[in-house]
């Protein structure tokens, strides 16, 4: 399943063939910051699927149907990536939502920042009954975090700040990776850290050299991979640079896994292994094969990517069978 980049469309493909299984065009919401299709994700409970596009749909997995809409007056429950977890979806607006999954009723509603609606949240990750999350500035307050949440009730648990002196520069869009008690959060102020998710405390910091990281990281064994213009790869203990490679491009979309590997999507898929070694690369205009322009997900030997470059191939929707 994905959706279009700008008229809230969302598609069901078979994945071994592509034949389209079905279609369904969700209606807009009014207001909305900008034309097309937020840069979320699509997250599965049971048999339905969640799909932010502003307002929050589930749709029934088979028929595309939507089974439940959440659309709060006052806010935009789709903005952002999903997660779901024990039966709740956790959605990110100007707030944090936890949203009963088969139901759509709202569970609870937490405004993450200091100031009120001073912050606002990114990528959510679930691991042992706590959100974790990072937030970036939604106003002139220059004021982000990193932080936990108590899952059933939203009860922030610790905040770390991430901040920088100019503006703009603060906060982090994830999404957070966890191995163990350690939570590594790259952020906007070039900055990647590694907390004790069980309090916040600092355990070690690395100062990238490069623009923004907007790309999120992956641990693979005890290596950290994240990058800028190239990726890169820290000791997950201490967050010393063990290896570097680049530059690729700016990568913009979130970093994924498949098969002991980080895939990294900047208009090639490369996938690298924890040592820095590129186990394979497809796409790019230089050798005739699509300009990818989203994040790469793996399923089953197969990663599946889009494209909404009009370069040839062109604008799509691609499964590339990973190599033996």
């Amino acid at each position: 399943m994905f959706t279009t980049e700008f008229d809230l469309r969302v598609v069901a493909l078979d994945a071994r063939t592509g034949a389209v299984r079905w279609e369904r065009q969700l209606p807009t919401t009014p207001g909305i910051p900008y034309r097309g299709m937020p840069h979320g994700n699509i997250v599965a409970a049971g048999n339905l699927l969640i799909v932010p596009a502003w307002d929050l749909f589930a749709l029934d997995r088979s028929t595309g149907e939507i089974h439940w809409e959440f659309e709060p007056v006052d806010d935009y429950p789709g903005w952002g990536d999903v997660a779901v977890s024990e039966g709740r979806v956790y959605a990110t607006g100007r707030y944090l939502y936890a949203i009963d999954a088969f139901t759509g009723t709202l569970q609870w509603r937490l405004d993450v920042g200091v100031q009120p609606l001073a912050e606002q949240p990114w990528r959510p990750v679930i691991v042992d009954g706590t959100v974790y999350l990072s937030t970036r500035p939604a106003d002139t307050v220059n004021a982000a975090h990193a932080m936990a949440v108590e899952a059933t009730t939203g009860t922030v648990l610790w905040r770390y700040p991430i901040t920088d002196p100019q503006l703009g520069k603060s906060g982090s869009v994830g999404p957070p990776a966890i191995r163990d008690t350690v939570f590594v959060i790259a952020c906007y102020n070039r900055n990647v850290y590694g907390l004790d998710r069980r309090n916040g405390r600092l355990l070690w910091s690395h100062r990238g050299v490069d623009n923004s990281y907007r790309a999120g990281a992956v641990i693979l064994d005890s290596t950290v991979v994240t990058g800028v213009d190239g990726a890169e790869g820290l000791d997950l203990a201490t967050g010393r640079l063990l290896w570097s490679w680049g530059p690729i491009g700016t990568i913009l979309v979130p970093i994924t896994r498949a098969e002991g590997t980080a895939l990294i999507s900047s208009a090639v898929v490369f996938a690298f292994d924890a040592n820095g070694k590129i186990r394979w690369r497809y796409g790019g205009e230089r050798w005739g094969q699509p300009v990818f322009t989203t994040a790469a997900t793996y399923h089953d030997g197969v990663v599946f990517v889009g494209s909404v470059s009009p370069e040839s191939p062109g604008p799509g929707f691609y499964a590339i069978r990973v190599p033996e």
